[in-house]
Formats: structure tokens, C-alpha cells, sequence
């Protein structure tokens, strides 16, 4: 189940280069006009929240808004990894809000979509579709995406810079003591092969299954209570961030 994790991250360059793809905006999706559906949890939770906002049951409103206002309630009340920004940590009402414990920020639309019915479809303005007159809320769009997409491109060279391919690895104390939990771990071994380390690592996500995924997301790895969490340095990571992450745990010899 956890193959995508490990085994086929053995080239770094590829795990790299598919992080840092630009996110695609699909702006009939975030300037629609929505609703709850009935018994909507989100709904709920933002009317606890946010009730003078989303009070009225029938409120409408555009997808961008809504994950605009949900994001304000998730940094004001630091419900995310400091250690990994880019993963969301639910508290209990979240929790129950989205139906997870955590998921990736990039994830969100998807699980905020699947509580939502489209009212109103939506339609450019102008007449010729090459010709728009950017508004504010797209240059901040534009200006934040190409923020992203730098962010990314940085973290890959910075990857890159740091990631020396070689024919064996030492662990780094850490990561050896947590994969040491495993009675079929070699505790006497000194170097692996790249793709050994993979092997004994989705060795340990199968070992650990029940305690490190919630199996409402299972590509969300929770680590704040298990040796793995002090290895990476994170609470918690996406399947997607593992190779990064195993990178910085080993050492070319």
C-alpha cells in the first residue's frame, strides 16, 4: 500500500521535479458560486467560527473565499506543523469538520469540494476570451502562485546541493534507532544500498501502520509520537515529502 513511499523514490530527481510542478487554478471551480449541503460538518464548524459570516444557512459564496476564511481560522489558531507548514493538523472540531486528522494544505479544496454544491457556474465577463482585465484578487493569485512555484524550485536545488549519490549509506543515528524497533532491522549493519533503506522504511510504515496513518488519508504519515517524528524533524508528512526527508538522514560513503 506504501510502495509509492519508499521503493519508488530511489531517484531523487523525479520525487523533486513532481513537487515542484505549478499548481494549476481552475477558475470555474474557485469563482463558482456554493452552498452546504445539508448536514454540511464545515458548515458548522464555520458557523461557530465565523458566525456573524455563516450564520445564514443559505449563505452563497466562492470557493476562493471560503478556503481564504477557513486558512485564517487554520494560522490564527496554528493548526498546522511548524516543523512541516505544509501540512494541516486538525484539532478535535476539524477534525470533525473535514472527517481527518491531518492532511496537505494542497489538499484542502478537495475535502472543502466534497461538502459543497455549485449554485451558480462560472462565466468570464468579457466578451473576447484573450483579452481580460486582471483584477486584484488575480494579481494576488499570479503574484503568490509564482511565490510558490520559487519556493519549490529552491527547495529542489537546495535537494539537489545536498544529496550525494553514492553506492552506500550510512543512517544517521536518529533514523538507525527508529527502523532499530523492527526485529528484522540489521542492527549490526553498517552501510545500505539506497534502495535497502527504502526497503526497511516501508518496512516500518507496515509495521507501524495503525499508529502512524489515518486511514481517512493514508498518504498523511503521523509522526509527533513515534522515533521516525524526531529522525525527520517533522509531526507529520505527505508520502509525496518522503524522499526529501530520507535524504537528509543518510550519509554517502
Amino acid at each position: 500500500m506504501l510502495s509509492t513511499s519508499s521503493s519508488s523514490s530511489s531517484s531523487s530527481s523525479s520525487s523533486s521535479s513532481s513537487s515542484s510542478s505549478p499548481v494549476k487554478i481552475d477558475l470555474k471551480i474557485i469563482l463558482a458560486k456554493y452552498q452546504f449541503k445539508r448536514g454540511s460538518p464545515l458548515q458548522e464548524y464555520l458557523q461557530t467560527k465565523m458566525r456573524e459570516k455563516y450564520r445564514i444557512p443559505t449563505i452563497t459564496f466562492t470557493l476562493q473565499n471560503l478556503i481564504s476564511d477557513l486558512g485564517g481560522i487554520i494560522n490564527k489558531e496554528q493548526l498546522f506543523d511548524p516543523l512541516n507548514p505544509d501540512i494541516i493538523l486538525c484539532d478535535s472540531d476539524l477534525e470533525v469538520a473535514l472527517n481527518l486528522k491531518a492532511l496537505r494544505v494542497t489538499d484542502l479544496k478537495h475535502y472543502i469540494l466534497s461538502q459543497l454544491v455549485c449554485i451558480v457556474p462560472y462565466q468570464t465577463s468579457f466578451k473576447n476570451p484573450y483579452y481580460a482585465i486582471e483584477t486584484r484578487s488575480d494579481r494576488n493569485r499570479r503574484y503568490f502562485n509564482k511565490l510558490e512555484i520559487q519556493f519549490k524550485q529552491m527547495d529542489q536545488q537546495m535537494s539537489q546541493r545536498v544529496f550525494k549519490k553514492a553506492e552506500s549509506y550510512k543512517l544517521k543515528p536518529l533514523l538507525k534507532r527508529a527502523l532499530k524497533r523492527m526485529p528484522s532491522f540489521p542492527h549490526h549493519q553498517r552501510t545500505f544500498k539506497f534502495n535497502e533503506i527504502c526497503m526497511y522504511l516501508e518496512k516500518y510504515f507496515e509495521s507501524y501502520e495503525d499508529d502512524l496513518f489515518d486511514p481517512r488519508n493514508v498518504n498523511l504519515c503521523m509522526v509527533h509520537n513515534d522515533p521516525l517524528g524526531k529522525a525527520f524533524n517533522v509531526n507529520a508528512f505527505h508520502i509525496c515529502q518522503t524522499t526529501h526527508l530520507l535524504q537528509h538522514n543518510i550519509i554517502a560513503v
